[in-house]
């Protein structure tokens, strides 16, 4: 616009002076010509737009947006102006992800860090987009954060962390609770039916959830609880797989020496396999006791 105004001086200017010819003694028609020159120079390039490459430009006429360009040289009107927007993939830095306050099942809150890849879409007219936010720097924090933020309380606030905690009719533990994968899918989905078009999200992912105490407390209890389980049944299963090699052996009919020296073996081979050794464990047969190194 400032380009297109001061062509327009140039030519009023250079046609005054053209017209009047002399000014004094001074023949001014010269400079005249020269000025209309400069003006229609200028009034040229007023014309020319460039749009730098991944960027969108809105033209804008007298403060009111009258389409939408991609990247590369355009020829607009000259009294338009082009406002340019990003239309790179936009990463948050992950050390400044926001933190939302969502809430979950039992009217309880949890502090969530959100990390959200958005881009424009190269295609889309953003015009409207424009018109409501007026820059691309407002749309994070005006467009995608908020509908975010709506998203997360929906999917969320059904979502049971202490879900994994119920057990069964059987009195056994279940773990089928829903996962984090589809949470953030569902998320995802949730957004992109608020974004705005010529808004779309290309990634969403939740790596930190800060639950309440009572909440935490109960998780990681349960965690240790899990743990000692997994622990004891792996030492009934060596146990088992212990005494069905002594049976193997006893049914062998060995000598007790024989005996001995094959339980030795397997002693040592699972010694070596790092694997658990039962207290019952002995290698003795026919009165015959061997001592087991464990090492």
């Amino acid at each position: 616009m400032f380009l297109f105004i001061l062509a327009m001086l140039a030519l009023l200017i250079g046609a005054g002076f053209a017209i009047k010819g002399d000014v004094g003694n001074t023949n001014v028609r010269g400079w005249g010509l020269t000025a209309i020159i400069a003006g229609l120079a200028m009034f040229f390039l007023s014309m020319i737009a460039i749009v730098p490459t991944k960027n969108i430009g809105v033209t804008v006429a007298f403060g009111k947006p009258t389409g939408t360009i991609s990247n590369g040289w355009h020829i607009v009107a000259p009294w338009e102006e082009v406002t340019n927007y990003d239309a790179t993939i936009q990463t948050p830095d992950l050390a400044q992800l926001p933190v939302f306050d969502v809430r979950i099942a039992n009217g309880m809150t949890a502090k969530m860090r959100v990390s959200v890849d958005w881009q424009l879409a190269d295609e889309a007219d953003i015009t409207k987009i424009h018109s409501d936010w007026r820059g691309f720097d407002k749309i994070e924090p005006r467009v995608v954060n908020p509908r975010l933020f709506d998203a997360l309380n929906k999917v969320f606030e059904k979502y049971d962390p202490l879900a994994v905690l119920q057990t069964s009719t059987d009195g056994r533990v279940t773990t089928e609770a829903v996962t984090f994968a589809q949470l953030e899918a569902n998320v995802n989905a949730e957004i992109g039916k608020t974004l705005p078009n010529g808004i779309k999200v290309r990634r969403l992912q939740i790596p930190f959830v800060e639950y309440p105490k009572v909440i935490q407390d109960a998780l990681d209890n349960f965690r240790k609880e899990l743990a000692a389980t997994q622990t004891a049944l792996q030492q009934k299963v060596t146990a088992a797989a212990q005494r069905d090699a002594i049976n193997t052996l006893a049914e062998a009919k060995l000598t007790p020496e024989a005996f001995a020296q094959q339980c030795l073996i397997v002693t040592e081979r699972l010694a070596q396999q790092g694997k658990a050794i039962s207290p019952a464990w002995s290698c003795v047969a026919g009165g015959v006791q061997t001592v087991v190194p464990v090492s």
